[in-house]
C-alpha cells in the first residue's frame, strides 16, 4: 500500500513553485488562529506580503535555510541519483539536516525539530519560492521537479566549461548563483548552527537586496526588504513593520506599507466583530462557556476603537482615495472577488466614519455572516451548526495582519548577528 505521505510528497514535487507556495502557506493557517480568514482579507494580505517581502513566508524560520536548501539540493546531485530514487535521496539528506542541527534544541527554528522522519513539508519545498526570488536560483521559473530532471538527466554529467581558474566559460546554465558561499565541511555535520558566518550574512544581504517590489509605483522599486536589509539593526526589534522610520523608505514603497497598514488596522474590527458574533451563537446553540473569548474581545474592541479614533482623520483621508488603495491592491497581484470586495467597501467605509457604530450596525453584521458563508461553505460557524460545534472556543483572528513581519524580523535579526560576525568563517 502506498502511504498517504509519499503521495503527499511526489504531489508537493510536481506543483507549479508558486502554487505549491499558496497551497503550504493554507495548509499553515489552518493551525494558525491569527490567519484564519472568514472574511475574506487572506488575498489582499498576502499581496501585500510578496510585494513588501518578496520571498518570505508565514513558515520559513531561519534565514540560513536560504543556504541549508541549496547546499543539500547540491550534496544531493552530486551522488547522481536516478530520477526515481532523487526525492529519497532530498529526503534522506533532508533528515540528516534535522539531526545535524538537533543539539540546538527546540523552538531554534528547526524545521523538522519536533516531527523527525514523519515530517512532510521539508525545508526544500518551504524555501524553494524564496530562493527563485532572491536570486539564490538563477532560474526563477524552475519548480523543484525542474531541479529534479536537470540533475538527473541520462548522461548529464558536469557539462559546464571552465578556465584554469575554475570561472565559468559556457555550458547549460547552472541552477544555483555562483557567488553562493561553500557549505561547512563534511555537511550537514553534527555541531551545525543557524548563526550565519559574516561571508554568508553578507552574501544573503547583497540577496535580499536585490528584491524588488512588484506594482510598487515604479519599475525597479526596491522592496522593502531590499530597504531592510541595508540596516538590518535599525529593524529587526521593531514589533510591526511600521514605525516611524517608515519616513526614511523610498516613496512608493513607503505608499504601500501605508496602505497595507490601514488595511491592517481597519480590517480587524471586523474580525472583532466576527467574535462577538461566534461567541454569542456558541453560547445560544451550545451553551458554550464563552466569558474568556467576551473579556478579551471587549478589551480588543476598545483598543481598535480607541485606535481607528485617533487615525480619525488620516483613515477618512486615505478611504476618500479608494481606488488607489484597489490600484496598489491590484499592482501587487491581489485580487479579492467581487463579494468580497463589496464586503470590504461597506466594513471600511463605515469603520473609518465612527468604528463603535459599525460594530453595533445590524446590516454589517448579517454581512459578516453571509460573508463568512460565502467563503466557507459548510465550514461556516455563523451558519452551521456542526461547524460550529469544530470550534475550540478561541478567538479566530486574533491578531491585527502583519503580513510575515515575525519572519522577517527573525531573519533580520539572523543577518544582524552574521553580519556583526558572531561566527568565524568557515565554522559550522
Amino acid at each position: 500500500m502506498i502511504s498517504t505521505s509519499a503521495v503527499s510528497t511526489i504531489s508537493w514535487l510536481d506543483m507549479d513553485d508558486d502554487q505549491s507556495r499558496r497551497i503550504r502557506e493554507a495548509i499553515a493557517a489552518l493551525d494558525d488562529k491569527e490567519t484564519f480568514d472568514p472574511i475574506g482579507t487572506g488575498t489582499i494580505r498576502d499581496a501585500f506580503s510578496e510585494a513588501l517581502f518578496p520571498g518570505t513566508s508565514t513558515i520559513q524560520t531561519r534565514l540560513r535555510y536560504f543556504l541549508f536548501v541549496p547546499w543539500t539540493c547540491y550534496a544531493v546531485a552530486a551522488k547522481r541519483p536516478s530520477r526515481k530514487a532523487f526525492q529519497d535521496r532530498l529526503r534522506e539528506q533532508e533528515w540528516r539536516l534535522i539531526e545535524a542541527l538537533r543539539p540546538i534544541g527546540a523552538n531554534q527554528g528547526v524545521i523538522g525539530y519536533r516531527a523527525g522522519r514523519k515530517l512532510t513539508r521539508l525545508p526544500a519545498s518551504v524555501y524553494w519560492h524564496g530562493l527563485g526570488a532572491w536570486g539564490v536560483r538563477t532560474q526563477p521559473r524552475m519548480t523543484l521537479a525542474d531541479y529534479r530532471d536537470l540533475v538527473t538527466r541520462p548522461g548529464r554529467g558536469d557539462r559546464t566549461i571552465r578556465d584554469d581558474e575554475n570561472v565559468v566559460l559556457g555550458g547549460p546554465p547552472a541552477p544555483w548563483d555562483p557567488g553562493l558561499p561553500d557549505p561547512p565541511d563534511e555537511y550537514p555535520a553534527t555541531g551545525l548552527s543557524m548563526q550565519l558566518t559574516r561571508d554568508e550574512a553578507c552574501y544573503l544581504r547583497d540577496r535580499m537586496r536585490s528584491t524588488r517590489a512588484v506594482g510598487a509605483g515604479q519599475a525597479g522599486a526596491p522592496s522593502m526588504l531590499a530597504c531592510l536589509a541595508e540596516d538590518p539593526a535599525a529593524w529587526y526589534d521593531q514589533e510591526e513593520p511600521w514605525s516611524e522610520s517608515l519616513l526614511t523608505l523610498p516613496a512608493p514603497v513607503s505608499e504601500m506599507l501605508t496602505h497595507a497598514r490601514n488595511f491592517s488596522d481597519i480590517t480587524f474590527g471586523a474580525q472583532l466583530l466576527y467574535n462577538v458574533l461566534l461567541s454569542r451563537r456558541a453560547a445560544k446553540l451550545l451553551c458554550a462557556e464563552t466569558s474568556h473569548l467576551d473579556d478579551w474581545v471587549a478589551s480588543e474592541i476598545d483598543a481598535w476603537i480607541g485606535k481607528i479614533t485617533a487615525r480619525s482623520d488620516s483613515l477618512q483621508d486615505w478611504w476618500s482615495r479608494s481606488d488607489a488603495f484597489w490600484g496598489v491592491v491590484s499592482g501587487c497581484r491581489g485580487r479579492a472577488r467581487p463579494g468580497t470586495r463589496a464586503f470590504l467597501e461597506h466594513w471600511i467605509g463605515a469603520a473609518v466614519k465612527d468604528p463603535r457604530t459599525a460594530l453595533e450596525d445590524a446590516g454589517l453584521r448579517r454581512r459578516v455572516t453571509e460573508q463568512e458563508l460565502a467563503l466557507k461553505g459548510r465550514y461556516a460557524r455563523l451558519s452551521y451548526q456542526p461547524a460550529l460545534q469544530s470550534w475550540d472556543g478561541d478567538a479566530i483572528g486574533g491578531a491585527p495582519l502583519r503580513y510575515r513581519w515575525p519572519t522577517v524580523r527573525q531573519f533580520l535579526s539572523d543577518l544582524q548577528g552574521g553580519l556583526a560576525g558572531k561566527v568565524a568563517d568557515g565554522a559550522a
